[in-house]
């Protein structure tokens, strides 16, 4: 029983979709049933935007915001319709996560809770359209730099703006979910002493374990728990070890077991971070674990929790972590 707090599904629909393929076929018949199946605690599904680079068709600034508008606006229609329709729970009001703790309720809709990775291309969209579309979640940068934060990929010495502390406040005014993941040292250090708004890193591990720049040091796991927030586990093997050898889902444990030993079990959920297509257990792609490269396989995660902590451990590393920040994050005072 997972809740995965993130996945890239909403950036592989709109490349469906400009392909001139049937998405709601696609979700209907081929995501929702493995969602379903093998998370079926939910998902925070982001508007996962890509920055300019050589492998993106726009080329400009004003090419990209054009681009995000016609992500989002599809993104936010598509979801619309999906709920209409009875298929999914859009979770905007985070108490609606109340029924979903009952683990023999399996009729009701499918929960997400929609979010932006990375807001390089929001030019034309403004924070209360975005939110009064229904979602719930930010992070501020993908790995690039923006106008209002520093990813890990850009100056080391640059942190937030002054654009980035203006849309901070606006985050916590309406208890959005913030995400530090892909943020540099500098930006984490300058959000966490801006705010003591409850922070998640939705897909990050550990970088005592692995030092890779997307992977959190123990001060940053520490403040993260500090103040309540989540930190997701991900499945990325290059964020599990840079030894091949150590690439496995048993090392990946190693990482769950260390962040237990230096903060405790109540801010541990699961943030896979399943690749493009390895929904598809034809097309695999080798981001993963040999034992844990896509959803079909989180039953071997599962079993791997329960065989290694006790059954209250287990279970609130794979959904009732996340539940209880949501439910703090929507009560808590501004």
């Amino acid at each position: 029983m997972i809740f995965d707090s993130h996945s890239d599904i909403p950036a592989d629909l709109f490349s469906y979709h400009q392909r001139g393929l049937n998405t709601h076929n696609i979700f209907k018949n081929f995501f929702l049933p493995n969602l379903k199946k093998y998370v079926p605690k939910g998902s925070l599904m982001v508007l996962w935007h890509r920055p300019i680079d050589k492998y993106t068709p726009y080329k400009t600034k004003e090419e990209m915001a054009e681009n995000f508008n016609a992500f989002f606006n599809y993104s936010i229609n598509f979801f619309n319709e999906l709920e209409i329709k009875g298929n999914i729970k859009l979770i905007k009001d985070y108490n609606d996560i109340h029924p979903y703790l009952d683990d023999t309720n399996n009729s009701l809709p499918y929960p997400i809770i929609l979010g932006i990775e990375g807001l390089c291309g929001i030019k034309n969209i403004t924070m209360e359209t975005i939110y009064n579309s229904g979602v719930r979640h930010i992070a501020m940068t993908w790995n690039d730099e923006n106008e209002f934060a520093t990813g890990v990929g850009a100056n080391n010495n640059r942190g937030i703006t002054n654009q980035g502390r203006e849309l901070i406040d606006y985050i916590v005014e309406k208890h959005i979910i913030l995400d530090v993941s892909h943020v540099n040292d500098k930006s984490f250090d300058e959000i966490t002493s801006y705010t003591d708004h409850p922070i998640i890193a939705s897909h990050s591990n550990s970088y005592s374990l692995c030092e890779h720049r997307r992977n959190l040091t123990d001060k940053q796991i520490e403040t993260i728990a500090s103040r309540n927030g989540i930190i997701g586990i991900n499945q990325y093997k290059y964020f599990i070890s840079a030894q091949k050898e150590n690439q496995t889902l048993e090392y990946l444990m190693e990482h769950i077991d260390y962040m237990i030993k230096l903060i405790g079990s109540d801010n541990i959920s699961c943030g896979f971070d399943f690749p493009l297509r390895s929904y598809d257990i034809e097309e695999l792609l080798s981001y993963g674990p040999e034992n844990f490269q896509g959803i079909h396989q989180t039953p071997e995660f599962i079993n791997s929790l329960n065989q290694n902590y006790t059954k209250d451990i287990a279970d609130k590393i794979a959904f009732k972590n996340f539940y209880r920040f949501l439910l703090k994050l929507q009560n808590k005072p501004k």
